[in-house]
């Protein structure tokens, strides 16, 4: 994963990597490889912020030179990994979704990312994303999960002393079609950066995701991360049924076409399935359905892992 992880990144950027090889460096496990041109700031940059990497050398001859971490977090990245509970998607995979989704779309941080998890949990991609200074946005169907991962952002924020607003809405459809409530955070690290307008903003809806579409204007996304429900801890629900399922296939039915109408041409899906529930082929299908492209290169077929007995995880990427 680290190696596919890698590869996808640098194509963005346009250099090629090769001879990527893991092994131990005096009882540290590394991952090492061969760029084909001097990597400058950007590239040190993007190296810091996959989602493996926690220090970057040179090779030197025999010896490793440390390169100055150029990837600066926008908030502590304490926050995604202080949460504990049964069923939380691991920090790091979260953030190496993220990095496939946006280093496979049209976009890059300069252009300002906004990212969407129509199935945020307790907030694990949404803090991620924060991290990574993006605007982030989830929605939660569980009004106790949504208020937990409220909760637990106004308190980190306030704990670690960020500078932040708070306001919490109710929205609804037309005759009452849907109702939702959403909490939203505009944050910034100092009172200067709040003055300026040099912040981030973090909501969460407690409505669902079938609505995103309804929540949200057409194309506000650049990509969506999401862990689909894996049917051992989490299950799912259709818009149209509000039963659940263990099977996402008819989440995915209700849902992809009101994604696909937020995010914007060029963005990309990123999600998360169990493999042992529905089939990357199956997976595949219902992307394209709605008109999305399924990556399907090498590197993104080198996702797939076992998590327990139960769960065969893999992750799928399709682009508008």
């Amino acid at each position: 994963m680290s190696e596919a992880e890698l590869s996808i990144a640098f194509a963005r950027i346009g250099v090629k990597c090769g001879n990527v090889s893991h092994g131990d460096i005096c009882g540290v496990r590394c991952v090492s490889f061969e760029a084909e041109a001097q990597l400058d700031g950007e590239g040190v940059s993007l190296l810091y912020s996959l989602s493996f990497a926690f220090l970057v050398f040179a090779s030197e001859g025999e010896l490793l030179r440390p390169l100055e971490r150029g990837f600066a977090p926008f908030i502590s990245e304490s926050v995604g990994s202080i949460l504990k509970y049964t069923g939380k998607t691991n920090e790091l995979f979260t953030r190496m979704m993220i990095n496939v989704a946006l280093h496979s779309s049209g976009f890059t941080p300069k252009d300002g990312i906004r990212l969407l998890d129509p199935m945020s949990g307790k907030g694990t991609t949404l803090f991620e994303g924060l991290i990574m200074g993006f605007d982030v946005c989830g929605i939660e169907l569980s009004e106790k999960l949504a208020n937990e991962a409220h909760t637990f952002l106004k308190r980190f924020l306030e704990t670690e002393r960020y500078k932040h607003t708070a306001e919490t809405e109710r929205i609804s459809g037309e005759n009452k079609s849907f109702r939702a409530v959403r909490n939203s955070f505009y944050i910034a690290a100092t009172k200067e950066d709040m003055k300026e307008g040099r912040g981030r903003s973090a909501e969460i809806i407690s409505g669902d995701a079938a609505y995103a579409d309804r929540y949200y204007k057409k194309n506000a996304f650049e990509i969506i991360v999401c862990d689909l429900p894996y049917g051992v801890q989490h299950g799912s629900a259709s818009a149209e049924s509000k039963s659940f399922t263990r099977n996402p296939k008819g989440l995915l039915q209700s849902c992809l076409g009101s994604w696909k109408r937020v995010l914007k041409t060029g963005g990309v899906v990123v999600a998360a399935f169990n493999a042992f529930l529905i089939t990357r082929g199956e997976m595949a299908e219902l992307f394209g359905a709605e008109g999305f492209e399924v990556l399907a290169g090498e590197n993104y077929l080198k996702f797939g892992h076992r998590v327990d007995q139960a769960i065969k995880r893999d992750i799928i990427a399709a682009k508008k």
